[in-house]
């Protein structure tokens, strides 16, 4: 099936997160890497050079991802677009987690913030209510040693992205009980069925981790490892990233 680089595959490819849809969006991406964007809405534009700084990112390819990041940038430039900027300021974010930066990481964080209320533009979207400053910034307040419990009102409701996220934030509280009993709530995370979007199961993977469920832990990780398929490349791109040569 020939796969063509429009605004309908790139929503497809932003939006689509579950494990089963990964092949598809991988052949997205690939079809999207190769092929002129000039006839791409902007906002379907930034949708899919924000799935591809994921995407590259997901399989250890921090070069590929900061160039994806670089052309969003670009775009929220050339095309004065404010959910553009709002996208774009994902890749000085993502950076600064990566690096260690978590003080400058909030900061950026809470200018996006502004930004969105600003421009009345919600944010970079992990899905509908859950913009970009949500998770990463009760990541990033954890690890600095940081009050948590303040952001459990962010994830309110039965949503999964809210399950996941409310588990997450009552383990780094260690309020084990109730985060297990969250996450035992979502049902049969062993099966390849199982629909929740892949950010979902890795903060219910850490929830799981801190919370000392070996179960869950058990069933996330085959389905959160990476396809043998990608083993080799993301290995050359985790070693380019850390600036080792990809030969033994």
């Amino acid at each position: 099936m020939t796969i063509e680089c429009t605004d309908a595959s790139g929503l497809a490819m932003a939006f689509l997160r579950a494990q089963r849809d990964m092949d598809l969006v991988d052949r997205l991406e690939r079809v999207f890497r190769d092929r002129p964007r000039s006839g791409l809405g902007t906002y379907h534009l930034a949708a899919m050079l924000l799935a591809a700084a994921r995407l590259a990112l997901g399989r250890g390819d921090r070069p590929a991802a900061e160039q994806a990041w670089r052309e969003l940038a670009d775009v929220a430039q050339q095309r004065r677009d404010a959910r553009a900027e709002v996208s774009a300021s994902a890749g000085p974010i993502s950076l600064a987690f990566l690096d260690g930066r978590l003080d400058e990481m909030l900061e950026l964080l809470e200018t996006m913030r502004l930004l969105g209320e600003e421009t009345g533009i919600l944010g970079t979207q992990f899905g509908v209510g859950h913009p970009l400053t949500k998770v990463p910034s009760a990541r990033a307040s954890h690890m600095l040693g940081r009050d948590v419990e303040p952001l459990l009102r962010d994830f309110e409701g039965p949503g999964a992205r809210n399950v996941a996220a409310r588990s997450l934030v009552l383990a780094y509280l260690r309020r084990s009980d109730e985060a297990t009993q969250l996450i035992r709530s979502v049902g049969d995370l062993a099966s390849p069925d199982e629909e929740s979007w892949l950010m979902s199961l890795a903060d219910l993977l850490e929830a799981s981790v801190h919370c000392g469920d070996l179960a869950t832990v058990a069933a996330l990780v085959p389905r959160l490892a990476p396809p043998p398929r990608l083993l080799d490349q993301s290995g050359r791109g985790a070693r380019a990233a850390a600036g080792r040569p990809s030969h033994p």
